[in-house]
């Protein structure tokens, strides 16, 4: 009788619910991911997921569990990013000197877009993307210049 007395009574004061706590860190973090710029498909954000589905459908913590899950995961999918990389075609026996130099960054830059695919958000990543738009830039100067008939430097991209 006393236990269950005793249990009343947590119930009715409203003893904290044990999944409470990993909500109230789950949140902290997913607000740092957020604020720090963390890619939405990164790994950190499907740890976090996990976590949030470890809360039991019985806790008073659940919905808002599953719904900070929801949200992370629309985010996944809805992820639209430019691509880095066009593949190069491949060149014809006449080509021009341009033309290779074109080819040969358009290449450098695919094989960087693979491997910054296999890199965690953090700063090697971070120097590798800035690598990248800076080919990038150079193979638009390329083919600006290519368009318009003449090399951007006489030559050098």
């Amino acid at each position: 009788m006393r236990t269950v007395l005793s249990v009343s009574l947590m119930v009715l004061l409203g003893c904290p619910d044990a999944s409470e706590p990993t909500l109230r860190e789950a949140k902290r973090e997913y607000a740092a991911l957020l604020e720090s710029g963390t890619p939405a498909r990164a790994t950190a954000f499907t740890r976090l997921a996990e976590k949030l589905r470890a809360i039991p459908a019985d806790s008073s913590s659940w919905r808002e569990a599953q719904a900070l899950v929801r949200a992370i995961e629309t985010a996944q999918r809805s992820v639209v990013e430019q691509p880095l990389a066009i593949v190069p075609r491949p060149l014809s026996d006449g080509a021009t000197p341009d033309e290779k130099q074109l080819a040969a960054l358009r290449a450098e830059a695919q094989r960087m877009t693979e491997a910054l695919s296999r890199l965690e958000f953090g700063e090697e990543r971070r120097r590798s993307l800035e690598h990248l738009k800076a080919i990038q830039r150079r193979i638009q100067l390329g083919a600006d210049a290519a368009l318009h008939g003449a090399s951007s430097d006489g030559g050098h991209f």
